[in-house]
């Protein structure tokens, strides 16, 4: 007798009833529309951010090093702006979310050069597989957080 193991489609039902009831349990609800929002807004930001390097090191000719500052700086004020009032439809006062959203990015940081560090000198993976496990921790995180603490008035507070 073959053993037949879960489908994709059973994973993704689990998956959905999961998150749901993770987010009911925390006194929010799951929506796959936000979720979209959230990585459209997430992508657009890293498109803001590579462009603005390449703009900043034409323009200023300078290296890609130096770029790089208010390449994140903008990316930052984008991706902060359009998660508030686009992805999370937030009216929390700006000096309660900011500060909030600024520690979940600095961890985010932690998280991305824990992972990183991690993959590529404890399993001697390459490191662009490094940052794809780094970039899906992150985002888990960044949207949990940004849901439940940064944007929500009746999340954690």
């Amino acid at each position: 007798m073959k053993h037949k193991g879960p489908t994709p489609k059973s994973i993704r039902t689990f998956l959905k009833e999961f998150i749901h009831s993770s987010f009911t349990a925390l006194g929010h609800e799951f929506s796959v529309m936000e979720l979209t929002r959230f990585a459209i807004v997430g992508f657009s930001s890293g498109v803001v951010y590579a462009a603005t390097i390449m703009l900043v090191m034409v323009l200023a000719n300078t290296s890609y090093s130096l770029a790089t500052v208010p390449a994140y700086l903008m990316s930052m004020t984008i991706n902060y702006t359009l998660q508030r009032t686009w992805t999370f439809k937030s009216d929390r006062a700006h000096n309660q979310a900011i500060p909030r959203y600024l520690f979940v990015q600095f961890v985010g940081m932690l998280i991305n050069w824990s992972v990183v560090t991690f993959v590529i000198e404890q399993l001697n993976w390459h490191f662009l597989i490094a940052q794809v496990f780094a970039i899906g921790m992150i985002a888990i995180w960044s949207y949990t957080s940004q849901k439940i603490w940064v944007f929500s008035l009746r999340g954690l507070r």
